[in-house]
């Protein structure tokens, strides 16, 4: 039992997919395409909702 639920593991999961496939160099717009998304910017939102906060608060989490 991971204590999520299967959505919250289905989107943890695809972030950590993201993460890797930056690391090799694959653009924002493969990555969402990789992930099945149709468009890129319904990941970001998608992944926005995920974690609770939207595109600038996000940028900001990166940083620090």
């Amino acid at each position: 039992n991971t204590g999520m639920t299967f959505r919250e593991f289905r989107m943890r999961k695809r972030i950590e997919k993201e993460c890797y496939l930056l690391s090799i160099g694959f653009t924002k717009k493969e990555i969402a395409y990789e992930l099945g998304y149709a468009h890129p910017n319904n990941w970001s939102r998608a992944k926005s909702r995920a974690l609770g906060c939207d595109k600038r608060n996000s940028k900001k989490m990166i940083r620090v």
